[in-house]
């Protein structure tokens, strides 16, 4: 459903009587997620503005929430769901090393960009020490499957990868990419995406 659809939400008394009890909370959580994703690109992340823009209460959000944090996690887990499904999809499509590299920053780029408020969530880092955020850690995954499909082969510069340059070839994805979704919009971004990587790893 879209965000005319969901934003604000109807009335007292003016909800949609044909629909289920499920229905209607599946409703007001897609609200409470769409209505936060645009207080992010504003300012704070605070009950009273996700519920002031959901055009709910706030014992609506703490419903389906905790917290702002607890809904900011939900929205962080959409977008990693969505990105490992078509990262998945394109290494099932590719055949060579660059076949893949090419799939994967395409299917990076597409899902990332079509929800830049919440990528940016995905592609910060959870703790000071981690090497990659949790978007990084699902691109490290992909490009080590693709890594390994290679080697399984014997053949192709991706078969000759080891963890070392995976792991700095998904933070440098990551680094082009925050820089990309802040904008100015790289230029050509998935071309700087797929020669990045393809230049790390071999």
């Amino acid at each position: 459903m879209n965000r005319d659809a969901l934003l604000p939400a109807p009335g007292r008394g003016a909800y949609d009587r044909s629909l289920s009890r499920v229905e209607r909370d599946a409703q007001h959580r897609e609200r409470l997620l769409l209505a936060a994703s645009e207080v992010l690109s504003e300012g704070p992340l605070t009950v009273a503005r996700i519920a002031a823009r959901a055009g709910v209460g706030r014992s609506t959000f703490y419903e389906f929430f905790d917290s702002p944090d607890h809904l900011l996690r939900q929205l962080e887990l959409r977008v990693l769901r969505a990105l490992e499904a078509s990262l998945e999809g394109a290494l099932a499509t590719a055949r060579t090393p660059l076949e893949r590299v090419r799939a994967i920053a395409r299917a990076w780029l597409t899902e990332l960009e079509a929800r830049p408020t919440e990528a940016r969530v995905a592609l910060t880092p959870r703790a000071s020490a981690d090497l990659l955020s949790p978007a990084g850690k699902v691109l490290h995954a992909a490009l080590t499957r693709s890594a390994a499909a290679a080697r399984g082969v014997g053949v192709g510069w991706l078969s000759a990868t080891d963890d070392s340059s995976l792991l700095a070839a998904a933070a440098a994805v990551e680094i082009v990419t925050r820089k990309h979704l802040a904008g100015p919009a790289v230029d050509d971004a998935q071309r700087v995406l797929t020669e990045l990587v393809a230049k790390l790893l071999r």
